[in-house]
């Protein structure tokens, strides 16, 4: 992957991390909350069903997972967009570290709970997020 294909895809995954923490927030609303159902469901398969999104612990949880979410998705903005054009090693490293330390924490927390489906979705999303940090390119700074 050349340095410029690395920042665009840097670029477009942190606006689908945000866009993924806006989803979460938009499960609070119950007119838009059928995506955060199906969500839930695969996440919790085959363990069990998922709680009622409208069970106020549920919606704390949506509304701070969420949150992060989106503070997770703007901090991989910046380091794709302010710090990786001045030193793209340093912004892929720090990167790397952020998207790795949410998958261990997130996934073996979820294993712990049962949410087996969710360290299969946890694991295709970090792969896709490490891909353009990690890919080889003979062109990398």
């Amino acid at each position: 992957m050349t340095p410029a294909t690395s920042a665009m895809v840097q670029r477009i995954n942190a606006i689908a991390v945000i866009a993924f923490g806006l989803l979460i927030i938009a499960g609070l609303v119950p007119e838009l909350a059928a995506p955060m159902v199906l969500l839930t469901e695969g996440a919790l398969w085959p363990q069990q069903a998922p709680p009622a999104l409208t069970e106020p612990v549920t919606r704390l949880f949506l509304a701070t997972t969420g949150g992060l979410t989106v503070g997770l998705g703007a901090a991989l903005w910046l380091l794709a967009t302010r710090l990786a054009p001045h030193q793209p090693a340093l912004a892929r490293g720090m990167a790397s570290w952020i998207v790795v330390t949410w998958y261990l924490a997130d996934s073996g927390a979820c294993a712990l709970a049962g949410a087996y489906g969710n360290v299969v979705l946890n694991t295709l999303f970090a792969a896709v997020l490490l891909a353009p940090m990690v890919l080889p390119s003979r062109h990398a700074a």
